[in-house]
């Protein structure tokens, strides 16, 4: 679990892109790619937004990657929101014990993999669905406008 590069496209790595700008660091809300990934995670599943790859839109072509090794810096605070929400999600009324497997077994058995791959696709949506709410909250114009909608 989260031992490769990550890559988001459509709006999703339009969106990041736009919340860490890396031509204009004055302008950044988050410093890195990572740490909008990070709080998409957390903001994506406390408002309830999920969302599917963007394959439709007019950045339908865009792209954005988190490189391995400034994942491995991050690990555990990933594996800590990975775990931490797939505890709490319960919208298929799973069992206490459900979402205890689900969270701290399913991505460590092989024999487990599409169970993995669903978790994974679980949180990445609430991902995509968090850089989508964050950037309608708080990107705007100017730095002052920006600092107001937060």
């Amino acid at each position: 679990m989260f031992n490769s590069d990550i890559t988001l496209t459509g709006k999703h790595a339009y969106y990041m892109k736009a919340l860490s700008p890396r031509e204009e660091p004055k302008e950044r809300i988050f410093y890195r790619y990572i740490d909008v990934y990070m709080n998409a995670a957390i903001i994506g599943f406390i408002y309830g937004e999920k969302e599917e790859i963007d394959k439709d839109s007019e950045y339908k072509d865009e792209t954005a990657r988190l490189f391995l090794d400034v994942i491995q810096k991050e690990k555990q605070n990933l594996l800590f929101i990975y775990r931490t929400i797939m505890l709490l999600e319960n919208k298929k009324n799973c069992s206490d014990e459900e979402r205890i497997e689900r969270a701290f077994k399913d991505d460590l058995y092989s024999d487990r993999t599409d169970k993995k791959l669903e978790n994974l696709e679980l949180f990445n949506s609430y991902v995509r669905g968090g850089i989508t709410y964050l950037y309608n909250k708080i990107h705007a114009v100017t730095l002052e406008e920006r600092i107001a909608n937060i």
